[in-house]
């Protein structure tokens, strides 16, 4: 009786691993076009005042000016080792977060030094928007179609992109796409 018992809660632990290997990931929602440092307990979004980015960051190392096109019209870029925060001073909105270093990953834990073969294990094939080139690297694309409420946009969307060198991910940016800018 003990060895069927046995047996049956086996088979039934067994069923069970099984099945949750095969469930697909969850819906893509807001959450996953975001980073996270887990360790810290930070999570950055898009659409967040470059402001409340360095009130959970602190003071980064350098702050650039990438483009001016008149008075209140600049694109700033704040740097920290492994990350590159990008707002528009017109309205203070972050609209480009890049991760270059393992302390940031994605809501289903894709972050920098991963293989590339772990992006097919999170996302579903048909989440994955895009393969090609990111400027002149390979990369992943992942849209998402979001209404934000961000004013003046109309049915504005983000995008995750998960640059790579053919093995392992070496960058992981979230931006809008220059379709919604």
């Amino acid at each position: 009786m003990r060895k069927k018992i046995v047996i049956c809660v086996c088979l039934i632990l067994s069923a069970f691993a099984v099945s949750s290997c095969l469930c697909p990931p969850e819906k893509l929602d807001v959450s996953d076009c975001m980073l996270y440092d887990r360790k810290n307990g930070i999570v950055l979004e898009l659409n967040e005042y470059a402001e409340a980015i360095e009130g959970k960051l602190g003071a980064p190392e350098e702050k650039v000016c990438l483009k001016e096109d008149g008075p209140g019209l600049a694109i700033y870029s704040l740097r920290y080792p492994d990350l590159t925060v990008r707002y528009s001073e017109r309205d203070g909105l972050v609209d480009v977060i890049a991760a270059t270093g393992p302390e940031y990953e994605t809501k289903r834990g894709i972050k920098v030094g991963d293989g590339i073969s772990k992006v097919y294990k999170r996302y579903r094939k048909s989440e994955i928007t895009a393969e090609g080139k990111y400027g002149n690297v390979d990369a992943y694309y992942i849209d998402f179609e979001l209404s934000l409420g961000r004013m003046g946009w109309k049915d504005p969307s983000m995008r995750l992109i998960l640059t790579h060198d053919g093995k392992i991910i070496t960058e992981i940016s979230i931006q809008y796409n220059e379709h919604s800018m």
